[in-house]
């Protein structure tokens, strides 16, 4: 699993963050034995227009009534598994993001490595964790200079949209990735640390916003943050 490298000291912050990754990791779990157990109907449905013994019958029907009883469990866990609250404020997060951006490429000075920031939109703000999306930003950024083998320019593109505020990380080189298909338990990959991916998705996801993987209108793969812009609904 990627290091932590929260930008304050403190034991708060890594605690809170060690909660998300549980959370996140117990939302993944469920989501892969819903797959399993969607897979498992897929082949009793199959099963059931075969010819099978009397006993093959009665082994058919019990398997269907676990799936059933099993999937009927996974729901109600899923709904009741919740990100944990977290201590936030009302920030601009390019201010908080473009840091980041800066902290980083200063961290990675000798390597060339340079982070180019362009936010097209009004001054916005959010009520979020400045430590948390920091880490998030940096775990992605990590992620990304990983993965890349041409070009030293990583370019982050924020904009405003419908209540959102919306920031795509991306660089040429960027390959795309599915998320939902990352192995938690092999964290290094030639790809880069996939872990890197899914501790930056449980940050934002606590947040009340989304994580995912978007195409840029030149073609290319992008890493994109949204968080929901302060307002009543947001207190």
């Amino acid at each position: 699993m990627a290091a932590i490298v929260l930008k304050k000291e403190g034991r708060e912050p890594e605690l809170l963050l060690n909660q998300l990754i549980t959370v996140a990791v117990s939302r993944q779990l469920g989501h892969e034995t819903r797959n399993f157990l969607n897979n498992i109907d897929l082949v009793l449905h199959g099963l059931k227009n075969e010819r099978v013994s009397p006993r093959g019958e009665k082994i058919l029907r019990l398997l269907d009534d676990e799936s059933a009883r099993v999937k009927k469990f996974v729901r109600r866990y899923r709904r009741n598994v919740q990100y944990p609250e977290i201590p936030a404020e009302k920030q601009k997060p390019e201010q908080v993001i473009k840091e980041a951006a800066f902290r980083w490429q200063k961290k990675n000075k000798k390597a060339g490595l340079h982070v180019d920031c362009k936010f097209l939109l009004q001054s916005t703000t959010a009520f979020i964790n400045s430590e948390l999306v920091y880490e998030a930003v940096f775990l992605i950024l990590e992620f990304i200079s990983q993965s890349i083998t041409t070009g030293k320019t990583i370019e982050i593109h924020g904009r405003f949209e419908a209540g959102k505020f919306i920031a795509s990380l991306t660089h040429k080189d960027l390959a795309a990735i599915n998320l939902d298909s990352i192995d938690l338990f092999k964290a290094y990959t030639k790809d880069g640390d996939l872990s890197n991916l899914f501790v930056a998705r449980a940050i934002i996801e606590a947040h009340k916003g989304a994580f995912r993987v978007a195409e840029t209108l030149h073609g290319k793969t992008a890493f994109e943050i949204t968080l929901p812009v302060s307002g009543p609904e947001n207190r």
